[in-house]
């Protein structure tokens, strides 16, 4: 439940992204099969015995590992903000994985929030994002990877938080896994004659993600 609503299309997608699969509706249910699930998706009891453990303590792990978290980051009066975040570890690999996720969910229609929803055209942000990077993390083009003609991708995987809207990029997107999954606040020039990038709809979620905390 969200400001009183039930939110069944939210849960479904919660669900999906924790499974990988779309017959699986109910959160319990997605928590049950992430329990008693392997790497491979073979349920408990199907293909031999499973270790239960509570806590590796200093013993570096022979096996494999994984774990999710739902956090609801920001809670307003018509949108709400997850981040979704899991992390994989197969033993004998010499690092794991992680990777962020994020759902912006409106709870007046009932919709997840598409980046298609708030931008007007894609290609109107993307002159600004390496310049954006640059500004948080200093890096320059040959710090990154990026294709044979040089221009940045735009993500999959974005958020409003204090009035900018995010883009994030997985570890090994489009840097190595030393400098990590790459979160950048959008930089856009305050220059009237610069074109608008958000939507009638991106801008109702842009100053809802301005105003103070509801609670």
């Amino acid at each position: 439940m969200l400001n009183g609503k039930e939110c069944p299309i939210l849960q479904d997608s919660i669900c999906n992204w924790l499974t990988g699969k779309d017959d699986i509706k109910l959160m319990n249910r997605a928590i049950e099969y992430l329990l008693y699930t392997d790497n491979e998706s073979v349920p408990f009891g199907e293909n031999g015995p499973y270790l239960i453990l509570d806590d590796f303590k200093d013993i570096e792990s022979s096996y494999s590992s994984l774990f999710n978290t739902v956090e609801l980051k920001a809670l307003g009066q018509r949108f709400a903000v997850f981040h979704l975040f899991s992390y994989y570890y197969f033993a004998g690999a010499a690092h794991g994985m992680y990777v962020h996720n994020y759902i912006t969910y409106d709870t007046e229609l009932g919709k997840i929030v598409t980046l298609e929803d708030i931008l007007v055209d894609p290609e109107l942000i993307r002159p600004y994002i390496m310049k954006s990077i640059n500004l948080k993390y200093d890096y320059t083009e040959e710090d990154l990877f990026l294709p044979d003609d040089g221009i940045i991708k735009i993500p999959s995987v974005w958020y409003f938080e204090e009035g900018f809207l995010h883009l994030v990029y997985q570890v090994y997107e489009i840097a190595s896994f030393a400098q990590g999954d790459i979160d950048v606040p959008l930089f856009y020039p305050n220059d009237p004659s610069a074109p608008e990038y958000l939507t009638p709809y991106g801008k109702e979620l842009m100053e809802e993600s301005q105003a103070g905390d509801p609670w």
